[in-house]
């Protein structure tokens, strides 16, 4: 269940960060400079789909790279050397 939390939030963080863009350019499309139906759909499709790969791509690298983070983290700390501790840390 945990997993499909880490997901939602993941899409969330997506539709903040794609989200100004997308209001920005539909005020400009239909205030400024006027676009065809079949653009802004298209737009909008590829909006919809932007935030949906951006979502996937931030839960994979971030449930891949903490999984490693931990395991390197704990033989780490389990090695109690600091010359290897330090030279890790400096990388």
């Amino acid at each position: 269940m945990e997993k499909k939390k880490l997901f939602h939030e993941k899409i969330k963080e997506a539709v903040t960060s794609v989200m100004p863009i997308v209001v920005i350019v539909s005020i400009l499309a239909f205030l400024a400079a006027p676009v065809s139906t079949d653009i802004m759909l298209s737009f909008f499709v590829g909006s919809v789909l932007l935030i949906l790969g951006l979502g996937l791509f931030m839960y994979g690298s971030d449930n891949s790279m903490v999984v490693i983070g931990n395991h390197l983290g704990s033989f780490l700390t389990r090695s109690r050397k600091l010359g290897l501790i330090f030279q890790a840390e400096c990388i």
